[in-house]
């Protein structure tokens, strides 16, 4: 893994916020693929 002090350098509040925006952009991905497969099945 390659070192990235760009993080580090952050203050933890905005990387407690990029971490939220990832899980919940990661989770919207998921539900609108589970979503268009099941809509594919009916």
């Amino acid at each position: 893994m390659l070192p990235l002090p760009i993080f580090f350098d952050l203050p933890p509040i905005y990387l407690q916020y990029l971490l939220a925006a990832s899980v919940i952009a990661l989770g919207v991905l998921i539900s609108s693929i589970l979503y268009v497969k099941t809509k594919d099945r009916l």
